[in-house]
C-alpha cells in the first residue's frame, strides 16, 4: 500500500475501508473493524451559548459532549458508580460493584478511578459534581481519595439516605481514587453520583457492538478517528460561530478544557469558522494511541436510584470504557458558540472509528500489517501538513487535494533515491503560520431575482438565428 492510500484512510475513515498499520519490534497477527456511530445534539436543552466537543483517540470513548444530567432518578444512574455494601470494617481500594450506563472509568497505576466533572456553565468550571448517597440511615462513613494532580483528601461524613452531599468545592474536573471506605456504625452502600440539574462532559456513547463481542475491545488500538458536524437547523436560525483547536499538552486535559485555551494554541492548529458550516476533524495518530490495550469493561448497570424504595434497579450488563487518562496525548476540542436568546442550533453528527485489534480467533481475518514504517512516518507527516479541520462541505475535496499536493514534499525528503524523489520538489515541513479563513458569511433569505426579459428574448432571437442558417446550409 502506497503513501497516500495510508493519508487518506486516516484523514477520511468514512470513505475508505480499515488498513493494519505497522508494529514494532513484534510482528502482531490483527484483525480490523469500523464504526460509524450517528446523533443528533440540541442545544436548546441548556439554556446556555456554548457548547464543549471533544474528539480523543480512546477506542471505548473516543467521543465527549457535554451533556445534561437530569435531576432524576434514571437520569442520575446513568452518570453514577455504585459500590458494595460497606461494614465497619476498614475497605481498602474498593472497586466500583455497579456501573452506569453513561461512565466511564479511568485506569492508572494498577487501580480504576472514578470520573467526577465539574458543571459548564458556558465559560468556566464552577463547583465539584462528587455527590454521595447511603443506603442506611444517619450512617457515619469515614473515606480517603486520591485526585489525578496527585492530591489527597480525608473525610468523615454522616450521610442520610436520599440526600445528595457535596463533599467539596472544586474548579476542575477530576479522576478519583477512593482509597478506602469505613462505616463508622452500622452497614451502608455508598453510591456516588454526578450533580444533577446541570451539564458537564461525559462520553457521547457507549462503545458500539461491545454487547455483541469483546474482542475488539479486548487488546485493541486506534488507526482513524473523524467527526462530521452537520448544522441542520432552520435556515432562519442558522446562526454562530465553530472554535476549535488540537491542544498538544495535559495542560488542559480534555476533561477541564475550556473556550479560553484556544488562543493559546498555535494558529496553525486552530480553527474558527461559521456555525452554519458545521466542520470536519481528524484526530491523527499519537504515541498512546499505537499501543493495543484494554479498552471495556463489563459491569452490571443500575438504571435507578430512589430514596424511596429500592435503593437500585439492577439492568442489564454494560460495558463502560476505559480511560488511560493520565497521558499527555495530544487531543482535539470543538466549541459551537451561538446567540443565547435563540439558542436552537440542531447538529448532526457522525463520527467514524478504525479499530485494529489482537486476536487468533478464527472469527475474524487476521493478518499482518506488510507497511514498512517509514512509509506509515512519512503519511503521518502528510496529515500533519494537511491539517485537521476543515468546514464540512468542503472536506473532501480539500483533503484529496492537499493529500496529492504534500505527498510529493515529503517523498523526496524520505525517500531520496527514489523515481517519485527525482520527480517531486524538495520543501520544509513547517506549519503554516495561519490556515487560510474560512468564509463567515450568512445565508440570505431573499428570494433570487430573475434576469432581464430583454436578455431572454435576446437569447431566443439569436438561437433561431443559428437554426435558419443551419437550415440554408
Amino acid at each position: 500500500m502506497g503513501l497516500p492510500p495510508i493519508a487518506k484512510t486516516i484523514m477520511l475513515p468514512h470513505e475508505n475501508p480499515p488498513i493494519r498499520l505497522p508494529t514494532f519490534p513484534n510482528l502482531e497477527r490483527t484483525a480490523v473493524c469500523s464504526f460509524e456511530t450517528n446523533m443528533e445534539t440540541i442545544s436548546s436543552q441548556f439554556g446556555l451559548s456554548v457548547r464543549r466537543y471533544a474528539l480523543i483517540r480512546s477506542p471505548g470513548a473516543p467521543f465527549w459532549l457535554d451533556q445534561k444530567v437530569q435531576d432524576t432518578d434514571t437520569s442520575r444512574a446513568m452518570y453514577g458508580y455504585l459500590f458494595d455494601a460497606i461494614s465497619t470494617l476498614d475497605t481498602d481500594n474498593p472497586t466500583p460493584y455497579a456501573v452506569g450506563s453513561h461512565a466511564p472509568l479511568g485506569y492508572e497505576g494498577g487501580d480504576y478511578w472514578l470520573y467526577v466533572p465539574c458543571v459548564f456553565d458556558g465559560t468556566s468550571l464552577t463547583t465539584s459534581a462528587m455527590h454521595f448517597h447511603a443506603e442506611s440511615n444517619d450512617i457515619e462513613m469515614r473515606y480517603t481519595c486520591t485526585y489525578d494532580d496527585g492530591s489527597q483528601s480525608s473525610f468523615t461524613q454522616t450521610i442520610t439516605t436520599g440526600t445528595v452531599i457535596l463533599t467539596g468545592a472544586a474548579t476542575r474536573s477530576a479522576w478519583v481514587r477512593i482509597d478506602s471506605m469505613k462505616a463508622l456504625s452500622g452497614l451502608a452502600r455508598l453510591v456516588v453520583f454526578a450533580i444533577a440539574g446541570a451539564r458537564a462532559l461525559w462520553p457521547a456513547f457507549s462503545p458500539p457492538q461491545a454487547n455483541v463481542s469483546l474482542a475488539p475491545y479486548a487488546s485493541t488500538r486506534v488507526t482513524a478517528l473523524s467527526l462530521l458536524a452537520t448544522n441542520v437547523s432552520r435556515v432562519q436560525i442558522k446562526q454562530g460561530t465553530i472554535t476549535g483547536a488540537r491542544f498538544s499538552s495535559n495542560t488542559p486535559a480534555f476533561w477541564t478544557v475550556l473556550p479560553s485555551h484556544v488562543n493559546g494554541v498555535h494558529p496553525a492548529e486552530r480553527y474558527y469558522g461559521a456555525a452554519e458550516n458545521g466542520a470536519y476533524l481528524v484526530a491523527p495518530p499519537t504515541q498512546d494511541s499505537e499501543m493495543f490495550r484494554e479498552s471495556v469493561l463489563p459491569f452490571i448497570t443500575f438504571d435507578s436510584c430512589s430514596s424511596g424504595g429500592a435503593w437500585f434497579t439492577n439492568a442489564v450488563t454494560t460495558y463502560s470504557p476505559v480511560v488511560y487518562f493520565n497521558s499527555d496525548d495530544p487531543f482535539l476540542s470543538l466549541f459551537i458558540s451561538e446567540e443565547v436568546s435563540i439558542d436552537e442550533t440542531v447538529m448532526a453528527l457522525t463520527v467514524d472509528i478504525h479499530l485494529e485489534f489482537r486476536t487468533s480467533s478464527p472469527l475474524f481475518q487476521v493478518g499482518i500489517s506488510a507497511i514498512p514504517l517509514e512509509t506509515y512516518h512519512a503519511a503521518q507527516l502528510v496529515v500533519a501538513q494537511a491539517g485537521y479541520f476543515y468546514e464540512n462541505s468542503t472536506h473532501w475535496k480539500e483533503l484529496a487535494m492537499k493529500v496529492a499536493r504534500i505527498t510529493t514534499s515529503v517523498i523526496p525528503m524520505l525517500f531520496p533515491g527514489s523515481r517519485a524523489a527525482r520527480v517531486a520538489s524538495a520543501a520544509a515541513l513547517l506549519l503554516p503560520r495561519a490556515p487560510a479563513r474560512h468564509d463567515m458569511s450568512q445565508r440570505q433569505m431573499v428570494k433570487p431575482q430573475q434576469p432581464p426579459r430583454r436578455r431572454r428574448k435576446r437569447a431566443k432571437a439569436a438561437a433561431r438565428t443559428r437554426v435558419r442558417k443551419t437550415r440554408m446550409r
